[in-house]
């Protein structure tokens, strides 16, 4: 966790790519905010789980179909 706190700083883009199930966990980590990203790639809608569903927009959402 400290070795990525680290980095972010650094990066030119942050990008997570997250199954919509995930969002329904809580992390045993944090190493930063959805708001503090770039990209958020997802195969769902995440602003369902979320109580402020606005801190998703400063982040491109790319939602691909999900796996079957």
């Amino acid at each position: 966790v400290d070795l990525v706190q680290s980095i972010l700083p650094q990066a030119r883009q942050r990008i997570l790519v997250a199954h919509h199930e995930k969002f329904r966990r809580a992390a045993p980590h944090r190493v930063t905010s959805i708001g503090e990203l770039d990209v958020l790639v997802t195969d769902g809608d995440p602003a369902r789980y979320f109580n402020d569903p606005a801190i998703l927009d400063t982040v491109k959402l790319i939602t691909v179909p999900a796996d079957k």
